[in-house]
């Protein structure tokens, strides 16, 4: 009785398994790549000041970690709001994958040391003195579903 207790569940683990195979290779899509969006409210009177930065400095490193292959694309975003804790400005960063994530840090620093001509700490100042012209609410990444052919 025990072996024929071993085979039912031999047979019921391999019919799982296979069903969640099948399944695999029948979704009608692949994971893509994984964008990051970011939600920022500038503080009044501080948009364009704030869009300066943004087409420029950041605008300079994004391109640069584009040139790396470390992310694929980025973006900027306006909106119109209707309450004040609302974001004005939507920062989108799309990367290959979630994989690109790992060992981030150490491959945008040495670029962003490069790009804006800061170390470690030069870099952190520089992000407290944006907190005068925006605040970041919060962020969320997104997975991309590509639609197989």
């Amino acid at each position: 009785m025990r072996l024929a207790s071993r085979t039912a569940t031999l047979a019921l683990a391999f019919a799982v398994g296979g069903t969640a195979t099948l399944a695999a290779q029948q979704r009608p899509y692949t994971e893509g790549p994984v964008v990051n969006v970011s939600f920022v409210r500038t503080n009044d009177g501080q948009f364009e000041s704030y869009m300066r930065y943004i087409f420029g400095d950041y605008a300079k490193l994004m391109n640069e970690y584009k040139a790396a292959g470390i992310i694929l694309d980025w973006g900027v975003l306006t909106t119109q709001t209707r309450e004040p804790a609302e974001p004005d400005v939507i920062l989108t960063v799309t990367y290959p994958n979630m994989a690109a994530f790992d060992g981030l840090a150490e491959r945008t620093d040495p670029i962003a040391m490069r790009v804006l001509r800061q170390d470690m700490n030069q870099g952190e100042q520089a992000y407290a003195q944006r907190s005068a012209m925006r605040k970041v609410l919060g962020s969320q990444l997104h997975r991309v579903l590509v639609p197989r052919p």
